[in-house]
């Protein structure tokens, strides 16, 4: 049907980014109006639901300690060799 009316789509990564743009749009639109209806009680409350805090719970690790450099001595070890 595009084709009979002579209709050229652009190429996918042009699809791909006016799609995120928008999605980024519409995604900040929401949380601009929730944002704007909550008080700061509830703001306070929400806040506080984040905070996770109880006995066996260890503090979060930072980003520093819970980073490994990539290796894959790992992944060979754990695979058989295909030819045997």
């Amino acid at each position: 049907m595009l084709v009979r009316a002579s209709f050229e789509l652009p190429g996918f990564s042009t699809l791909d980014e006016m799609a995120g743009r928008i999605r980024r749009e519409v995604n900040t639109a929401i949380f601009e109006r929730v944002d704007g209806r909550i008080g700061l009680p509830d703001r306070v409350g929400l806040e506080d639901l984040l905070e996770v805090v109880g006995p066996g719970i260890p503090p979060p690790k930072s980003a520093e300690t819970s980073l490994r450099p990539y290796t894959t001595a790992g992944v060979r070890a754990a695979r058989p060799h295909p030819m045997v």
